[in-house]
């Protein structure tokens, strides 16, 4: 459902893992219309960084999207 009614799309879940010196991952839910344009986004991202500088680095997004214009 967008602000000028509903849409047809195709919900793609994409499911990122990271190890190494950089750990965690991200969720990203995008819903597609029939040209591929993105309508709606939901995301959620956790990662673990390593710094030479200051150490261990924690950061944390929860984002969500809605197309209100078509390009």
């Amino acid at each position: 459902m967008t602000p000028f009614g509903p849409v047809p799309t195709r919900h793609l879940r994409l499911v990122t893992a990271l190890s190494g010196r950089s750990s965690g991952g991200a969720v990203r839910d995008l819903w597609l219309d029939a040209d591929g344009l993105v309508v709606r986004e939901q995301r959620e991202v956790s990662l673990e960084v390593r710094s030479g500088f200051v150490g261990l680095l924690s950061y944390e997004e929860r984002a969500s999207f809605l197309l209100s214009a078509r390009p």
